[in-house]
C-alpha cells in the first residue's frame, strides 16, 4: 500500500574488521524499521574461504541481541548473515566487510573499572555527567590504539536521545571525542572513531599497561523526568587487530531528575465555552484537556463563581485521582471524560479547578482554574 515503509534489515555490529573468539559471547545490533514486533530472526555466520555457513541460532525482534560463537567453527574470515521472514517474503542483510574469528589468546582486555559511578539521580541541565568507566588492558608486546568503539543505552532504559543529546570520551581529565547521540530503528547509540577523535585515534595503551578512560554525557535542560539510562559498550576495534574480552561493558542505571518546577494549566474549557450535554441515564460526558509538568496524576472539579455545589470530577465513578499520568516530562498534555450530573444547574459562570499530584504520593504540587467562565446550557 502507498504510504506504507517496507520493512527491511540492516546489520549494523558486526558489519567488518571486529576481532571475535571463539566461546565468546558477542553483541549483534540491527537496524530494522517497519518489521513487526513478533518476528524472529535467524543468525548465521559464513567462512568467506570455504562457504561454510554456521547458524548461530533464532533470535526474537530487539535492538541488540548477544551470541556466542561456537567453539566448534575454525579461525577466519567470517561474514554475518540476519535474516528473517515478513509477511511471506524474506528479508536479509549481510555485514559489509568480513571480520575475524579466531581461537587464539585474548590479549586485549576491556573491563568495568572499580571507579566506575554507581545508581544515582542526575539532574537535568548537567553536562559532561560520567555514566560509566572502563579499563582497557594491554597484554600484549607492541602498543595498540583504539580504532573505534560503540555505546547504546541499556535494553531497557526509559531516556532517549532527547534527554541525553550527547556524550563523551575522557582519558583522565582529556577529553578525547564527543559526538552526538543518535536514534535508530529503537535503538539509541552513539559511536566513537577518527572522526569524531578529530581525525586521529581515540588512543594509544602501550605493552604490558592498561588505562582507565570515562564515558560521559550531556543531559538536556528539558529531559523528562524519572527516566532511566545505563550505557552499554560494544564493537571495539583494536589496531592492530587484537581480541577483546569481558564485553559487553555496562554501567549502572542512573535516573534523571528534572529540574522544572512541577506545573498544571487548564488548556480546556478554558472561558468562554458552551457546553449543551447529551445526558443518558443520568449522567453526560464532557472532556477536560490540560497541560502538565512533573506531575503523578490529576484531581479536580467544576464550580459556579457565584457559589453553590461544587461537582468532583468522577471518572465513570471514581472521584480520585482522574486520570494517572504514565508520561512526565515538560510540555505534556492530559485529557480526561468527566461525568455530569442529570441535576446539574444550567448557568453561565462556570470554571474548572485542576489540582497536579505529586509523582511520589497524594500531596498536591501544582493547581490551575479556568481563566474565565464557561456555560452550561439546555441542549
Amino acid at each position: 500500500m502507498s504510504g506504507i515503509p517496507e520493512p527491511y534489515i540492516q546489520v549494523l555490529s558486526p558489519n567488518g574488521g571486529e576481532v571475535w573468539q571463539v566461546g565468546s559471547a558477542q553483541t549483534v545490533s540491527l537496524y530494522a524499521p517497519a518489521v513487526p514486533a513478533n518476528t524472529s530472526f535467524t543468525f548465521v555466520l559464513r567462512n568467506t574461504a570455504t562457504g561454510n555457513d554456521t547458524s548461530l541460532g533464532e533470535y526474537p525482534l530487539a535492538p541488540n541481541y548477544w551470541v556466542k560463537v561456537p567453539n566448534s567453527i575454525p579461525s577466519g574470515q567470517y561474514l554475518f548473515q540476519a535474516k528473517a521472514s515478513v509477511n511471506g517474503n524474506i528479508i536479509f542483510d549481510w555485514s559489509d566487510a568480513p571480520f575475524t574469528v579466531t581461537s587464539g589468546t585474548t590479549a586485549i582486555q576491556v573491563h568495568l573499572d572499580a571507579s566506575n559511578p554507581g545508581p544515582r539521580n542526575i539532574t537535568a541541565g548537567s553536562t559532561d555527567v560520567p555514566f560509566l568507566v572502563f579499563r582497557v588492558t594491554n597484554t600484549t608486546s607492541q602498543a595498540i590504539a583504539i580504532s573505534s568503539f560503540s555505546v547504546n543505552f541499556l535494553l531497557g532504559s526509559t531516556a532517549s536521545a532527547v534527554d541525553i543529546p550527547r556524550a563523551s570520551l575522557w582519558d583522565g581529565a582529556t577529553k578525547l571525542a564527543g559526538a552526538n547521540i543518535s536514534m535508530s530503528g529503537g535503538t539509541n547509540f552513539v559511536v566513537f572513531n577518527q572522526g569524531t577523535a578529530g581525525g586521529g585515534l581515540l588512543s594509544t595503551v602501550s605493552p604490558g599497561a592498561s588505562k582507565i578512560f570515562i564515558i560521559s554525557a550531556d543531559i538536556s535542560p528539558t529531559a523528562r523526568d524519572r527516566v532511566t539510562v545505563a550505557f552499554n559498550l560494544y564493537g571495539f576495534s583494536f589496531s592492530p587487530n587484537g581480541i577483546s574480552t569481558g564485553m559487553p561493558v555496562t554501567g549502572n542505571s542512573m535516573t534523571i531528575v528534572s529540574s522544572a518546577q512541577p506545573s498544571i494549566t487548564v488548556v480546556a474549557p478554558n472561558g468562554g465555552e458552551v457546553w449543551s450535554p447529551q445526558f443518558q441515564g443520568g449522567y453526560a460526558q464532557q472532556p477536560v484537556r490540560w497541560s502538565y509538568v512533573n506531575g503523578g496524576h490529576v484531581d479536580g472539579y467544576l464550580y459556579r463563581t457565584s457559589g453553590g455545589p461544587v461537582y468532583q470530577f468522577c471518572d465513570f465513578g471514581s472521584c480520585r485521582n482522574i486520570m494517572r499520568l504514565q508520561f512526565n516530562g515538560p510540555a505534556l498534555t492530559g485529557q480526561a471524560t468527566i461525568l455530569l450530573p442529570g441535576n446539574i444547574i444550567v448557568a453561565n459562570d462556570y470554571q474548572v479547578h485542576l489540582s497536579l499530584g505529586a509523582l511520589d504520593g497524594d500531596r498536591e504540587v501544582a493547581k490551575d482554574d479556568s481563566d474565565a467562565p464557561f456555560s452550561i446550557v439546555v441542549p
